[in-house]
């Protein structure tokens, strides 16, 4: 296969579902990238393509959000200039939470959540 010209950030290869070397042959493979999100369920050890759902909501649209939650508290980014900053910052410190009140509880009540990130000017 040839796929120079298509300028692909990467590529795997599975000869197996993932998951199932954890023993898990049935359920979702959820695959989101910087521009669009894969939702494929997986039964049995079979990929079930013909349910694969696309979603036009991924990374860059996560990193356009926390930008603007970022304005909002007042941080001042020039939206195209800092855009790759905040990916940075985004990749570092974000993360999905599994139980939203807990979190949010967490969040109002504590500094536990609370990080520091220092940007460096011209790459010093």
């Amino acid at each position: 296969m040839k796929f120079t010209g298509f300028d692909f950030p990467g590529l795997d290869f599975y000869s197996h579902p993932p998951g199932s070397h954890a023993g898990l042959l049935t359920g979702v493979v959820v695959d989101s990238g910087d521009g669009v999100t894969h939702i494929c369920p997986v039964y049995e050890g079979f990929s079930l393509p013909h349910l694969t759902r696309r979603l036009d909501i991924a990374g860059r649209d996560i990193t356009r959000y926390l930008i603007k939650l970022l304005l909002l508290r007042g941080y001042a980014f020039n939206h195209s200039a800092d855009f790759e900053t905040v990916r940075m910052i985004k990749e570092k410190l974000c993360y999905v939470g599994y139980n939203i009140e807990q979190e949010q509880k967490l969040a109002l009540e504590t500094t536990v959540l609370v990080e520091s990130y220092t940007v460096s000017i011209f790459g010093i």
